[in-house]
């Protein structure tokens, strides 16, 4: 910490004495803020970020934030439809519309920054890697950004006009991504777009797959697939698993929702099957893993919570409508949304209910978290749900400069009080 010490006297330079500090002001401005913003760099992303569906490529749905212990508005901000689940990097939010366009916004204000236009709606959500965010749109396409400005980098053409892009995955450098109920795994170098392999024997994918360990795994045909990632050769196949949700990894096994309403488990290894827990509806939820247990909702309006080694049940939890979203870990607690339009906080231990916050609509997306705030999408507004302030903490790069200089100013405006009252003509000492 800086300490200023000026000496002023009532006969000094009045003019002499604004330009220096205004000066001043400048120069510490300017050096401060530049010090907190460029300390983000290639592949490094701030601490606290939600880049994907999910987390991260195995979608375990855990993060090493903060999460809120109580549930303030921070703000919302509208679209003009429908938005996709959000994902954070750099103190932003990134989702995609219904209304063709693809959205950036200040993670603390709510406010836009950017949004791009594309020839076909965005339901899926994105990937942000390398300053770069990566996105599907109906058009046919996948999208390259760069995540500060929005400027187009490139678009690499996956199928036809009308085309569902499923939720993309990056790892080590890759894209892996297909298209909803059509054919194909998509392999594309995430720096250039250029394509590095197709398997086109997975004929009908499901919503998103899962990369781990230099292995994809893909929902398709009523059975899991498990890919090289560095070929798309297949490893193995598990038939009749009738898949309904994105694949989870996590401790050598692969956890995944299906059509029937169990929540399954298998060794990643050779897909032979471990356990399988069954529920009364459908599992669209794609399953969170942590400290030992499986989060998942289901359509027959439940929250579970399984013992991830034997599939054992701890706690559940009925709301008041289908659960489609996907859980979101952090800091001991489970953050869910349902079709009874709450926003859901959990003790991911005991399953008792912290909070539940209600929004306009039923939530079938899921939550983002970061920086003690969930970023939730139901229908087309993004909520930011956590810290009454909403004031970032210390530790992420999100330090607005004006901050710096209105203390800055205040200080001058106090020297200068100091000096016109000092009646003697005598120096005197400010800190």
């Amino acid at each position: 910490m800086n300490v200023i010490c000026i000496r002023v006297t009532r006969d000094y330079n009045l003019k002499r004495f604004l330009l220096t500090q205004i000066f001043v002001l400048l120069i510490v401005s300017s050096l401060i803020t530049n010090t907190r913003v460029q300390n983000v760099s290639g592949e490094d992303l701030p601490e606290y970020s939600w880049p994907m569906f999910g987390y991260d490529s195995q979608h375990q749905g855990y993060t090493k934030s903060p999460g809120p212990e109580t549930a303030f508005l921070v703000w919302k901000f509208n679209a003009s439809d429908s938005v996709s689940s959000p994902t954070i990097a750099y103190s932003r939010v990134y989702f995609g519309s219904n209304d063709n366009y693809f959205y950036c916004i200040d993670a603390y204000t709510g406010e836009l920054l950017w949004r791009y236009e594309t020839e076909g709606q965005i339901y899926e959500s994105s990937v942000i890697f390398d300053q770069k965010v990566y996105f599907g749109s109906n058009d046919g396409h996948m999208y390259c950004l760069h995540s500060w400005t929005g400027e187009f980098l490139w678009k690499y053409e996956i199928g036809e006009y009308y085309s569902h892009i499923i939720i993309p995955t990056i790892w080590e450098g890759k894209l892996y991504v297909g298209k909803l109920h059509k054919p194909g795994v998509y392999c594309i170098d995430a720096y250039d777009g250029v394509e590095v392999w197709v398997n086109e024997e997975p004929q009908s994918l499901e919503i998103g797959l899962a990369v781990s360990d230099n292995r994809v795994y893909v929902p398709a045909d009523n059975c899991l697939y498990c890919l090289d990632a560095s070929n798309g050769s297949i490893i193995w196949v598990t038939e009749n698993v009738f898949c309904y949700s994105c694949p989870t990894i996590a401790e050598d096994k692969v956890f995944i929702g299906t059509l029937y309403g169990d929540m399954c488990c298998y060794w990643a290894e050779n897909g032979t099957e471990i356990w399988a827990f069954s529920t009364s509806r459908l599992v669209t939820s794609s399953p969170a893993v942590a400290y030992g247990k499986v989060y998942f909702g289901s359509k027959d309006d439940n929250v579970y919570c399984l013992n991830l080694t034997n599939g054992e049940s701890i706690w559940r939890y009925v709301t008041d409508g289908a659960v489609q979203s996907s859980p979101a870990v952090a800091d001991g607690k489970i953050y869910i949304g349902s079709n009874d339009h709450y926003l859901y906080c959990f003790d991911a231990f005991s399953g008792e209910l912290l909070w539940r916050y209600e929004t306009d609509y039923h939530i079938a997306q899921s939550p983002a978290i970061a920086n003690n705030i969930v970023y939730i999408g139901p229908r087309r507004i993004i909520y930011a749900v956590g810290r009454l302030d909403g004031v970032p903490p210390d530790d992420t790069t999100y330090i607005p400069g004006f901050t710096f200089e209105a203390v800055l100013l205040g200080l001058i405006i106090v020297m200068y009080v100091f000096h016109q009252r000092n009646a003697e003509k005598r120096p005197f000492d400010i800190f």
